[in-house]
């Protein structure tokens, strides 16, 4: 009988009659350690699974025979398992039951954990002989604590007792404090539960303990579907989220993945990082919790954002990690993943491309290349003490800024050509991106400034690349919703400065709707006006068909392609790309019909209306989109930009409020003559010739 999947959790479910997956005749062989406290925990989830024979195993691990290895050295992973697993895996037995802290990571291969249960307790408690509390323990008593963790925390409460290593069961360590071997002894709380011992607990410490303590694993041989189904109601995994680790690539959000854009929809909760583009977690539905880390300067330190993912996840959130580059390259997402899948966390890596990669395509350095580099190294210069260098045909140090200077003395110490060529990449693949062509020798000498954070490329081939091979390219910072009209200039930076938000359904839709037969002109001043318009009629379970008798003007080509793509074509189109051309159609071919309507922005301007209005027109304004200043909008870096581009006049504005002027040095292009009248309001005067 196949299991069940349960598609709204993403895990296998449960068959309707798990036991009917084992065979009557089977009794299943459950091993465990020849401790109390063991087999105890073995019958503790055994009575859970009725209906089904099974026969225990006791069995003494290498950590029960070797009782003179305290637990504070550095033990083996699988001390207390190691004996227990291979009777799993030489088929001596069916599952093994442990405490869930106990169990390696990794697992030994071909076994797995198939149930995680709800932990009985997770506190760590204090006994004593006559039940003293911390506080009351006289200076200089004994205390025994079996881990480092515990040690360390004890004795920044009480740093004046004495910490002695213990080990034995727990019975064992009882009696040593009521023979007065030692005045007080630290123990998990789930341990004198599961012995009915809590009689004994002098007071719950307030130290932190191991996420897994109180918890039981039962392990098996991987892929058993009759065990794993058996097993399934006992197992709490079910209710966890999953943890997505996200590369966001080098911060352009152009660069995101399809993959992570579907894990950022589907968060509840994302930790993301510096080096993004916070914009892109504007319209999401997820809590944002900043977890940055800058030098010297930590929003939270990564314990910290370990425990935040885990607490997460083990809430039933689906989690996303959102970091900067590739999780994996420089990124710390070994050290998440491991803690987390140590910790039977369901995560999942979605690669990100990392700054090496962004700025070898922008740069056009080919960080390999045929006959000349057959290996590249990608390091970091964080601890230049330690700095590598590779003997590869290319290098890229990553966290380079800071160390710019001696990381070009290094490389010329260990032999390294003082003029192989150097490329300086700063916020690669960014709106703010800059390059700098130089040699080990001229970094060197400390005459360049190097911003962080930049990526240090080093390689004899790597004198050809864009800027050398192209020449210098024009910047271009787009501040409209279509950057493609400028791409023929140069290099285009899209940075928009309108948001646009479609409106609902408006009590004035209705009753356009009702006399749509009585307008005989519709004007479309821009690709949102179109966009949205017809959105709303759609909404409203109707089309541009109900405006019988009436014609179609557009501003423009632009937005008489957008029409067609509706299978919608203008009637007439103005060769001026502004509201003056509307003005000018008008008074030219006296056209006929006296009604017409005007999807716009709740910014547009009252000229063109009022002048038609003037003329002896009846003229409805229906607003069927927003135009909002954009959130978390990164400035870009104007001494790097040669032009600047305007669409609309709301645009202007948004620009004077976030970068106050225009450099002397960049040329303006502005669209229209209301847009070039507003730049000329605000007091950002364009170069005339460039107004278009």
């Amino acid at each position: 009988m196949a299991a069940i999947r349960d598609e709204s959790s993403g895990t296998s479910g449960i068959p309707f009659d798990s036991k009917q997956l084992i065979p009557k005749s089977m009794k299943i062989r459950v091993v465990a350690r020849n401790s109390r406290l063991s087999l105890a925990q073995a019958q503790e989830v055994m009575a859970k699974i009725k209906g089904v024979e099974w026969k225990l195993i006791p069995m003494a691990s290498y950590g029960d025979k070797h009782l003179e290895i305290p637990l504070t050295e550095n033990i083996m992973p699988d001390f207390f398992t190691k004996e227990l697993d291979e009777a799993l895996l030489n088929d001596e037995a069916d599952i093994a039951i442990h405490s869930a802290k106990d169990v390696p990571y990794p697992l030994p291969q071909g076994l797995e954990v198939i149930a995680l249960t709800e932990c009985l307790a997770n506190a760590d408690v204090l006994v004593s002989r006559r039940k003293e509390k911390l506080s009351q323990l006289k200076s200089g008593a004994k205390i025994a604590c079996s881990s480092p963790s515990r040690q360390q925390q004890i004795l920044k409460l009480r740093p004046d007792l004495e910490i002695v290593d213990i080990r034995g069961n727990i019975d064992q360590r009882l009696a040593k404090v009521f023979n007065g071997e030692i005045d007080a002894l630290v123990v998990a709380e789930c341990a004198l539960k599961r012995l009915e011992l809590e009689e004994f607990i002098a007071e719950t410490l307030p130290i932190k303990t191991h996420p897994l303590q109180g918890h039981l694993a039962v392990v098996a041989k991987a892929g058993n579907v009759q065990l794993k189904s058996l097993f399934y109601p006992l197992d709490i995994r079910k209710n966890y989220g999953k943890v997505s680790l996200v590369g966001f690539g080098p911060g352009n959000p152009d660069l995101l993945t399809v993959r992570a854009l579907h894990a950022i929809d589907e968060a509840d909760i994302i930790f993301y990082d510096d080096l993004l583009d916070a914009s892109v977690l504007v319209n999401v539905n997820a809590d944002l919790v900043y977890v940055g880390k800058r030098r010297d300067k930590h929003a939270y330190e990564q314990d910290e954002i370990n425990e935040m993912m885990y607490k997460a996840a083990t809430a039933g959130k689906q989690v996303v990690r959102l970091k900067g580059g590739d999780p994996m390259i420089f990124g710390r997402g070994g050290e998440e993943y491991d803690f987390l899948a140590s910790k039977f966390i369901h995560v999942e890596i979605i690669p990100g491309i990392t700054s090496a990669l962004a700025a070898a395509a922008t740069q056009a350095i080919p960080l390999t290349r045929r006959e000349q580099a057959r290996s590249v190294s990608l390091c970091t210069a964080h601890d230049i003490e330690n700095l590598p260098i590779p003997n590869t045909d290319t290098i890229v140090y990553y966290m380079g800024a800071h160390h710019a200077v001696a990381i070009a003395q290094k490389l010329i110490e260990s032999g390294k050509k003082s003029t192989t060529p150097v490329v300086i990449v700063e916020s690669a693949g960014n709106v703010n991106e800059r390059s700098i062509h130089t040699n080990l020798q001229e970094l060197a000498s400390g005459k360049l400034v190097v911003n962080s954070p930049a990526l240090i490329i080093v390689g004899e081939h790597i004198t050809h690349t864009s800027s050398t091979v192209q020449g210098k390219q024009n910047k271009i910072l787009v501040t409209g919703s279509s950057a493609k009209p400028y791409e023929h200039l140069g290099k285009v930076i899209h940075t928009p400065l309108i948001q646009i938000k479609e409106v609902e359904p408006s009590e004035q839709l209705h009753q356009i709707i009702q006399k749509a037969h009585q307008y005989h002109w519709l004007i479309f001043t821009s690709r949102w006006g179109v966009v949205h318009f017809l959105s709303l009629l759609n909404k409203v379970k109707k089309d541009i068909r109900i405006f019988t008798n009436a014609q179609i003007i557009a501003i423009g080509k632009y937005t008489a392609s957008i029409l067609s793509k509706y299978h919608l074509h203008a009637d007439w189109i103005t060769s001026d790309e502004s509201s003056s051309g509307i003005i000018d159609l008008f008074m030219t071919h006296s056209l006929v019909g006296k009604n017409i309507l005007i999807p716009c922005s709740n910014l547009s301007p009252a000229t063109m209306p009022n002048l038609l209005r003037k003329m002896g027109y009846h003229v409805d304004s229906l607003i069927v989109y927003e135009n909002h200043v954009p959130d978390n909008i990164q400035p870009v870096d104007l001494s790097e930009i040669d032009i600047i581009t305007f669409g609309s006049p709301s645009g202007v504005k948004n620009f004077k409020r976030i970068y106050k002027s225009i450099p002397d040095h960049i040329q303006v292009i502005a669209k229209g003559e209301v847009t070039k009248n507003a730049l000329y309001a605000q007091g950002l005067l364009p170069f005339e010739d460039w107004v278009i």
